[in-house]
């Protein structure tokens, strides 16, 4: 169980049934080298969490990571996800359907609430920006000399 030898007064079956709450300061979940562990560290850092692989919200060993403080999948250093304090950070990925922002930058891109803009440092002369609106018209402006 979890690589440890069971001892001491306990439960040890091939198969359960339990009924009610099952509850658990530490332990694992699992067999192998792929289990989980369930800690309590409230003593130390007041947090509880089980993982399997990566044990924090910073951790870059592989695997998933489910705490009181955040939430992380590392596959490696360009493929994971955080979720700490209602923060998402994402490497690696490949969204879909609706995204919505009104401020923040893409690809060179800088997100303004009515429009995007290529450039913001356009200042000498020759310069050039690009406007993107909603309605789908751009507007090309080149800084005069």
């Amino acid at each position: 169980m979890g690589g440890q030898t069971p001892s001491g007064w306990g439960i040890y079956t091939d198969n359960g049934y339990f009924k009610g709450i099952i509850a658990a300061d530490k332990g694992y979940i699992g067999s192998g080298s792929k289990y989980w562990v369930i800690a309590n560290e409230e003593d130390v850092v007041s947090r509880s969490y089980i993982y399997n692989g990566t044990n924090s919200v910073t951790s870059t060993t592989e695997g998933v990571y489910l705490g009181t403080d955040g939430i992380r999948n590392y596959k490696d250093n360009t493929h994971n996800v955080t979720i700490k304090d209602g923060i998402i950070t994402a490497l690696g990925v490949d969204l879909s359907g609706k995204i919505t922002a009104s401020s923040g930058s893409i690809a060179g891109w800088t997100i303004k609430s009515t429009y995007l803009i290529n450039s913001e440092t356009a200042t000498a002369p020759g310069d050039n920006l690009l406007l993107l609106s909603p309605n789908g018209t751009s507007t090309r402006y080149t800084i005069a000399g």
